[in-house]
């Protein structure tokens, strides 16, 4: 079950070559000022920081797409785009802005790097050779041309220019890291062993280089882990957390490595003994909570959660004990939990949001109006979720053409995963089926750990008689949620 939404969609594909002569026609005549790239700068991060895609792409909304004069503004310009989700259209900006600034590195290499982003390779490679030698991006470009092999799947290119920048920059660790994780994705697991010691005996013992020394440890724990070598791995992660009680990497490593080994009692055991010590590290109160839900102490992950929620002064905290309520069907619990957010984060907007669809889940219609009116409200609130909340209350009030209309219109705009799924609800309650499977599938590639998709297509194949892609896509759910009943139902049926 989702009642709450995720402000998180992909990143769109890149525009076909029309949409982006309509883009370029469209905004060419709107330049963006210093002063406009300075203040999405700002917005951008405080509104994805609150969860808020829809605020962030809003605040980049009126950047012109005319090239700045000022390279490092150009540059500053596509980060702000990427940082929104606009990759594409940063795209076309830093393709035009490298034509006219063809002798800057840092400008090929953000172009190369946004292709890349927007998986094309070919293009990233073609961009990153530009990078001359004695430029100070080289090391970057190296690598960078190396992920663009790896793309296009040139395994051997990719490792020899990894290892040509190992050679030509041993001060720069990002192609050791690269190609260690090259070789452990492609199980060459005694290359990958020797490639991360040498870089542990490279930096090991030097007091400027220790964070970088436990990064490289970690990544020799995680290759130990992969091959089931658990006594070093659990022996190095221990000395970690105890040099470092905050090192949250390694305490997710360390839980996982017991929990594979048979030993969670003991992952948990070590982290309640951090909590309740002088120190306690706050952020493992989520891994806690995790512990506690795979030792089936469903009880002591909520009060983990709670405790988490409770102690810490930001509103992401709130968000994993609505989640864990909601994947429970606790619907009641998740509305009062978002009551208590609202109160204590009046001005967060995601919570109103998240109280509209806890009401629609009650069936309680009149009180989720109260709550999309209380969001439209907002000074913060934003028109394409206002139209979103009204277009899910016109379908919770049996008027789906309505609904489906204004979701049309809305998915351009606010295209998640949220609105996508809608919307095939409200075609199928049209007996639009063919569209409705469209659009589940769509919610699905926005966000694949979303259940609610999976099992609309489930009950779609199911409808049409269609059993064993039913019977596919429940075995395919049930991989990443195990305890969802329909997907349980459908193959206990044998319906195949």
């Amino acid at each position: 079950m989702r009642i709450w939404t995720k402000w998180f969609g992909a990143i769109p594909g890149v525009p076909s070559a029309l949409l982006l002569v309509m883009l370029a026609a469209t905004l060419a005549a709107c330049p963006s000022t210093d002063e406009q790239i300075a203040e999405a700068r700002k917005a951008v991060p405080e509104a994805l920081e609150r969860g808020d895609r829809g605020a962030a792409r809003e605040a980049v909304a009126s950047l012109g797409a005319e090239v700045p004069s000022d390279p490092a503004k150009l540059i500053e310009l596509a980060e702000v785009l990427v940082q929104a989700g606009e990759a594409p259209r940063a795209l076309w900006v830093l393709e035009a802005g490298a034509e006219k600034f063809s002798e800057r590195a840092d400008v090929q290499l953000a172009l190369a790097s946004v292709a890349l982003r927007l998986s094309n390779p070919a293009l990233a490679r073609s961009v990153a050779v530009r990078v001359p030698e004695d430029a100070p991006e080289h090391a970057d470009a190296l690598i960078l041309r190396a992920q663009a092999e790896l793309g296009l799947g040139h395994l051997d290119e990719a490792l020899a220019l990894l290892k040509d920048a190992e050679g030509r920059y041993p001060d720069r660790p990002g192609s050791r890291l690269v190609r260690i994780a090259t070789l452990t994705a492609e199980h060459r697991n005694e290359e990958a062993t020797l490639a991360v010691e040498a870089a542990i005996a490279a930096v090991e013992g030097d007091p400027d280089q220790a964070e970088l020394e436990r990064t490289f440890r970690r990544v020799q724990v995680q290759i130990q882990l992969q091959q089931r070598e658990f006594e070093p791995a659990l022996a190095t992660l221990r000395q970690m957390v105890a040099a470092d009680p905050k090192d949250g990497a390694s305490w997710q490593l360390l839980a996982q490595g017991l929990a594979a080994n048979g030993q969670a009692e003991e992952a948990v055991a070590l982290i309640e003994a951090n909590l309740e010590g002088d120190t306690p590290s706050e952020n493992l109160y989520g891994l806690l909570a995790q512990l506690y839900a795979a030792t089936g102490r469903g009880e002591e992950a909520e009060k983990a959660l709670r405790a988490h929620a409770a102690r810490s002064d930001s509103p992401e905290a709130v968000a994993p004990l609505i989640r864990y309520l909601a994947d429970r069907g606790e619907t009641a619990a998740v509305e009062e939990a978002i009551r208590e957010a609202i109160v204590r984060f009046p001005d967060e907007a995601q919570f109103y949001v998240m109280h509209v669809e806890a009401y629609l889940e009650l069936a309680d219609l009149d009180a989720a109006e109260s709550a999309a009116e209380a969001y439209g409200d907002l000074p913060n609130a934003l028109d394409a979720s206002r139209e979103y909340l009204r277009a899910r209350l016109e379908l919770a009030r049996g008027d789906a053409a309505a609904a489906a209309e204004r979701l049309r219109k809305l998915a351009p705009k606010l295209d998640l995963a949220s609105t996508q799924f809608w919307l095939g609800r409200a075609l199928e309650a049209q007996g639009d089926l063919e569209g409705a499977q469209r659009r589940y599938a769509m919610a699905q590639q926005r966000d694949p750990a979303w259940p609610a998709p999976d099992s609309a297509l489930i009950g779609l194949a199911a409808g049409r008689g269609d059993w064993r892609a039913g019977v596919g896509l429940a075995q395919r759910l049930l991989a990443r949620h195990p305890g969802n009943e329909g997907a349980w139902l459908l193959i206990s049926q044998g319906l195949i």
